[in-house]
């Protein structure tokens, strides 16, 4: 089992949304005593506007609000914010909301009355979610790089091979002409040209 510990280099961003005030209050005070300190929120619109302004990894949300439901709530967050995962709260009466709730992307639902070792396990479960897939995706970024430079290292390769060949292209005529220009030179050194007309031209 994880404890508060597991997190303690970067704590979680929890988020608890519900209309029950003492119930709220009570929840984090509990969660609290366990290393998890979390933002409250008392409807769907003050958890959004929370949202716009703090990032959140965890959001445990109660489907059965005032106004906005729990899922149009879940629904906008997983739109706007799609790195948050969602635990919904739901009483026994309303399961199928839970399991619309799952249909609609969130990580879990938690049926009333809570454990609150039950509830602590699941944000924990969820936040190691976040960790899993933002590991992947660093690690699918590196790699990317990785392909990236093995590509311009091929290119670089690939032109120096080109810049060779042309050079040895260039090379060999120039080496016939530097040759010719050798043996015009001795022969324009012997005494019998030494009276051919524009010699002086040829030197």
């Amino acid at each position: 089992m994880k404890t508060a510990d597991s997190h303690e280099h970067k704590p979680i961003r929890l988020l608890l949304v519900d209309d029950e005030e003492n119930f709220r209050q009570t929840m984090a005070k509990r969660l609290a005593k366990r290393g998890l300190d979390c933002d409250q929120a008392a409807n769907g619109n003050e958890c959004l506007s929370i949202l716009e302004k703090k990032a959140m990894d965890v959001v445990v949300l109660d489907v059965k609000m005032p106004g906005m439901s729990g899922i149009e709530v879940l629904q906008n967050i997983n739109t706007t914010y799609p790195k948050t995962e969602v635990i919904l709260l739901t009483g026994h009466a309303t399961t199928f909301d839970g399991i619309e709730g799952i249909k609609s992307g969130a990580f879990d639902y938690l049926m009333k009355p809570i454990e609150l070792e039950h509830l602590y396990n699941k944000i924990t479960q969820a936040y190691d979610k976040i960790q899993r897939i933002t590991a992947e995706q660093k690690e699918a970024e590196y790699r990317k790089q990785m392909e990236q430079q093995m590509i311009a290292t091929e290119r670089l390769a690939s032109l120096g091979t080109l810049a060779a060949g042309v050079a040895h292209e260039i090379n060999n005529p120039l080496a016939i002409i530097r040759e010719s220009a050798g043996w015009m030179q001795q022969l324009f050194a012997r005494d019998e040209l030494k009276d051919m007309p524009r010699r002086d031209d040829f030197a």
